[in-house]
């Protein structure tokens, strides 16, 4: 049977809005179409109806705040994000003093990967490498942190990867297949049905900046577009949802942030540290047959490890925010990051990176307006030939 492009939405909010979600997983099926999130006209789902269009998202999304259950959200799916671990405060004090030893941060966050995989006894640290800085800059932390050494020398360290990250980085490429580290393809239905003693460890949680800046881009001169005061974002939200819940919504979210938001890039800062959308269950349950998800397997804390998804880096990513330490120029983006990664690599000085592709690590059997019936052209079962 030919994979289909998996949509949660209707399901997924219809059948799992309580505090089983994580406990029952997902449901995992295959629709005969793509399809859209269509949420019927009912009054709890009105805020994720409603954010789904202002943030041009084909995702569910979910207020960790809990700030939108005043403002249409009925489904109470905070309770995933609480069983996720995530960091729930942001100190820019605090902040401030990691970024004067970012390294120390970085390495400590790798010691809590190899304190939770001897705590859980598992086999293997499976490291999900795209080629992007995120990605990168974990894939560094850990080699760099002298727990590695044993894992590695026992081969118990794995890059899974995909043909498409040489696009991305073929600097970190070529080191990754001359490494000696076993290098695995990603075949997230293998990890679906994989019930070993493993770590998956991802770049998600994401701190630095925001992809939503530039959706009010139409509504104010390019000069205001980041730093412009955060009320010129109405006249977009209000044009998407003349209703005003979303403008009401964000008003509510920016009075209760524990720092001052002055600016555009810092209102859609804070909306999307708050917001978190359900792209963890995207890669695995896009791919997999599997009728039921175990949660272990999406949410971080257990199989799962998202390595920039904890305090120390919140914190640094809103002094980092609050003080616009984030380049404007796209390939200047994350330095902290990205020094690491030139420090780990040896090189004089940090490399820009050029083009984002992260999306290439998600296989191209699935793009947002097609479906591709014929998959075997996306799947390499040997290293080989992957060049």
């Amino acid at each position: 049977m030919s994979k289909k492009l998996l949509w949660f939405h209707d399901n997924l909010l219809l059948s799992y809005h309580n505090p089983l979600l994580t406990e029952t997983a997902a449901n995992n099926q295959y629709l005969q179409r793509l399809v859209k999130p269509r949420y019927p006209q009912r009054p709890e789902l009105l805020w994720h109806q409603t954010m789904q269009v202002v943030c041009q998202r084909n995702m569910t999304m979910i207020d960790q705040s809990g700030v939108s259950q005043s403002h249409g959200d009925g489904m109470g799916l905070i309770t995933t994000a609480h069983l996720a671990g995530l960091p729930s405060s942001f100190d820019p004090q605090r902040g401030q003093e990691i970024d004067k030893d970012f390294r120390s941060a970085a390495l400590r966050r790798a010691g809590q990967l190899f304190d939770q995989a001897r705590a859980q006894g598992v086999d293997e640290i499976r490291i999900s490498w795209s080629g992007g800085i995120d990605s990168n800059f974990a894939l560094a932390a850990i080699m760099l942190h002298p727990d590695s050494q044993d894992w590695i020398r026992e081969n118990r360290l794995i890059i899974y990867t995909t043909p498409m990250s040489k696009r991305e980085d073929i600097d970190i490429w070529n080191w990754v297949v001359n490494s000696g580290l076993p290098v695995r393809y990603i075949n997230y239905d293998e990890l679906a049905k994989d019930d070993g003693k493993w770590i998956f460890v991802t770049g998600d949680g994401e701190p630095y900046g925001s992809t939503f800046y530039k959706l009010h881009e139409e509504h104010v001169e390019e000069k205001d577009l980041r730093y412009g005061h955060w009320s010129q974002i109405q006249p977009y939200m209000m044009e998407k949802d003349p209703t005003g819940l979303a403008w009401d919504y964000l008003r509510d979210l920016i009075s209760r942030s524990p720092v001052e938001i002055e600016t555009s890039f810092h209102a859609w800062w804070w909306l999307e540290a708050n917001i978190t959308e359900q792209n963890f269950f995207y890669r695995i349950s896009s791919y997999s047959g599997v009728d039921r998800l175990d949660a272990s397997k999406i949410y971080p804390g257990q199989r799962m490890f998202w390595f920039l998804g904890c305090q120390d880096f919140a914190d640094h990513g809103i002094y980092s925010v609050l003080h616009r330490l984030i380049p404007e120029q796209d390939d200047q983006v994350k330095p902290r990051l990205r020094q690491l990664v030139a420090e780990w690599q040896g090189w004089a000085e940090p490399k820009p990176k050029k083009k984002f592709f992260s999306q290439f690590l998600i296989p191209k059997r699935i793009r947002k307006t097609r479906i591709y019936e014929d998959l075997s052209w996306d799947c390499y079962f040997d290293f080989e030939d992957w060049f």
